[in-house]
């Protein structure tokens, strides 16, 4: 019998965070997310991004992942012996206004203001009836905060609506009580990797090493051992953890145990993984493996220096490295590349499409993959444009002692914000916040619309113990919907701005 804790998890893991329903024919896309067949087929009508990264949905769509299949599977299975009794409600009309269907009270009501709907509810109990109407308030949920999830709220969409209401207006304060940071201590040797997806956190480290991490669970779920050098780059999705080093290793994040290891013979610096395949680069090879048997698909010998990036879409991999950019396609039979950009490059980020945006030193370039051909953008006096770069809508960052806003339609420099003569190790942009880890062990959170400063997060030890990679501060920072997540050293912390708790 499966404990409320498990059932909450395993709720969470089989809900789709675009729909708010349980998965109906999850299909898992390169990027690792996994989302309901349909609301995969309404997104490709509109914008072909995933809604959590921003990378391209293509077609045709993957099959249904059936590892997200079992999972849903047993959730209905628990469901199904748990008590779901609906409410009822008293229906005692005693005005024009009242005596109409319930679903059209609902309509009019949803195009109230928020006050207005609080108001309302104080008048009568018939009213208080129909304003607490979970429907009624998960689609206000779905107008105003498209991608929030139940979660901790149990049942109630109203809760979850106070919820995201409190947590974006904490989002643009960042003052005491506005979030929770939660240390995460347990590795030996600095985390060189990690990544969080839900409330599930994975990091691995020099000391060859991987933690899975519940948020808000300070000790971790498993330690996953089995490299032979330090963790380079990791992936995971509800099912799978795919980690790189000397090696390739499939574990499951069901119980924590190995599934595959499969040797490339160098170090991996990059991994991409969908629903089927998981693809790994080292220098001067690109390996394809099936990841239900572990088994060997493709193996390519691209002559792009040391990778930094891999982009799996559909049938296609491209592979950015220092010396270039090199398309392949899966369905041929030779190991040749389709298409060849030779372009040197510190930094990649696709568009969400076919267009894909490279630090090429001195400037930006753009690579629309469809075509042979590089465009580049000349941006004058700007030199030693680094690798970190970020994509959010039109606008692109880029930073190293000062984040660079661009306009990619215009092709212009939009802001120029100064990071207090501290290096930027770590970036990300979402929802027009760009959150920088900067070398003076701070979190810095600007406005992306307008380069106004928000707030700074602040603390850490200057301490540089032995073993240290050489980075001071902030070594690396990702951004959620109700969290920044940031490595100092062997260190976790979790600053999470999703603190409200239904009473």
């Amino acid at each position: 019998m499966e404990t409320q804790e498990q059932i909450t998890d395993l709720e969470d893991r089989s809900t789709c965070w675009t729909c708010f329903e349980v998965f109906q024919d999850p299909i898992t896309f390169s990027c690792s997310h996994t989302l309901c067949k349909s609301c995969a087929v309404r997104m490709t009508m509109n914008k072909r991004a995933c809604p959590f990264c921003n990378q391209a949905l293509d077609l045709p769509l993957p099959p249904v992942n059936k590892d997200v299949l079992s999972l849903v599977n047993r959730f209905r299975a628990v469901q199904a012996d748990m008590d779901t009794s609906k409410l009822t409600y008293e229906q005692q009309p005693q005005s024009e206004f009242l005596s109409l269907p319930r679903d059209n009270l609902i309509e009019i009501i949803l195009n109230l203001s928020i006050s207005d709907i609080v108001k309302m509810s104080t008048v009568c109990r018939q009213l208080k009836s129909i304003t607490d109407e979970n429907f009624l308030w998960r689609q206000l949920c779905q107008n105003r905060f498209p991608f929030s999830a139940l979660g901790k709220y149990g049942k109630s969409w109203k809760h979850c609506f106070i919820g995201q209401s409190k947590l974006n207006t904490s989002w643009n304060t960042g003052r005491a009580g506005d979030f929770k940071m939660t240390a995460y201590r347990g590795h030996t040797g600095d985390i060189t990797t990690f990544k969080m997806y839900k409330k599930n956190i994975v990091t691995g480290g020099t000391d060859k090493e991987l933690r899975v991490w519940r948020q808000g669970t300070e000790d971790p779920v498993y330690t996953l051992k089995g490299h032979s050098a330090s963790v380079n780059c990791l992936d995971f999705n509800e099912s799978r953890i795919m980690s790189g080093a000397a090696e390739l290793i499939v574990w499951d994040v069901e119980n924590g145990k190995m599934l595959h290891k499969m040797e490339q013979g160098g170090i991996i610096p990059c991994l991409s993984f969908g629903e089927s395949t998981v693809t790994t680069a080292s220098d001067g090879t690109l390996c394809v493996y099936d990841l239900r048997t572990g088994g060997e698909v493709k193996r390519y010998a691209p002559q792009v220096g040391l990778p930094n990036k891999i982009y799996c879409r559909s049938n296609e991999i491209i592979l950015s490295g220092a010396r270039g950019v090199r398309l392949y396609d899966l369905r041929k039979n030779h190991s040749l590349a389709v298409r060849d950009y030779d372009i040197a490059n510190t930094g990649f980020v696709s568009s969400g499409g076919d267009n894909i945006y490279l630090s090429t030193g001195n400037d930006i370039a753009t690579i629309d993959i469809t075509k042979p051909g590089v465009d580049r953008w000349n941006l004058m006096g700007h030199w030693n444009l680094p690798g970190l770069m970020q994509l959010d809508g039109d606008l692109l960052a880029t930073a190293h002692s000062a984040v660079q806003v661009y306009n990619v339609k215009t092709k212009t420099l939009v802001h120029n914000i100064s990071m207090d003569n501290s290096v930027v190790n770590g970036l990300c942009m979402r929802n027009n916040r760009i959150v920088a880890g900067c070398s003076d062990l701070s979190i810095k959170i600007y406005d992306a619309s307008n380069a106004k400063k928000l707030y700074y997060l602040r603390g850490g030890s200057r301490v540089v113990r032995s073993g240290h990679l050489g980075i001071q501060g902030i070594s690396g920072v990702q951004l959620s919907a109700g969290s920044i997540i940031a490595s100092i050293g062997d260190l976790m912390r979790v600053y999470d701005f999703d603190t409200y708790h239904a009473e």
